[in-house]
């Protein structure tokens, strides 16, 4: 599945929810390991990405990930009273949220990542182009 690929999710987990699994107890295995993966991906990401933020990029960050965490919890809800189709579906849908979000997060590093790399670089060198102590320069300092 393309679209699966593109969101990070795993082929044996693509495999083991589409063929339909032996038993629905296989199929919430197959389910469970693949949301414990996605969910370390999600929170490896989102570290690293506080990490390169600014204070109110962090904040702002922080409230939208609240947000999408009621809203998952809402969307991927199992019915009053859930049949085992609605178990697997559940499931799945955890495992599919937190891949899609965590792919925004990776979209959204990258992002911040080229911006940073190409901002402008001023190199102060020191008044005699001589190495002093093994360096050349004073400092390296970005603009923006």
């Amino acid at each position: 599945m393309a679209v699966d690929a593109t969101l990070g999710i795993r082929r044996p987990y693509t495999d083991c929810i589409s063929g339909g699994g032996p038993t629905t107890a296989a199929m919430l295995r197959c389910a469970h390991d693949e949301f414990i993966f996605q969910d370390k991906r999600l929170n490896d990401i989102y570290r690293t990405l506080t990490a390169r933020l600014s204070v109110q990029d962090k904040t702002e960050l922080r409230s939208a990930e609240r947000a999408w965490l009621v809203d998952k919890k809402r969307r991927c809800a199992l019915p009053e009273d859930p049949g085992t189709t609605d178990q697997v579906t559940s499931a799945d849908c955890e495992v599919r949220e937190a891949a899609k979000r965590a792919a925004e997060l990776e979209r959204r590093d990258r992002r911040t990542s080229a911006s940073v790399s190409e901002m402008p670089v001023t190199i102060k060198a020191k008044e005699s182009p001589r190495l002093h102590s093994g360096r050349l320069f004073d400092s390296v300092t970005r603009l923006g």
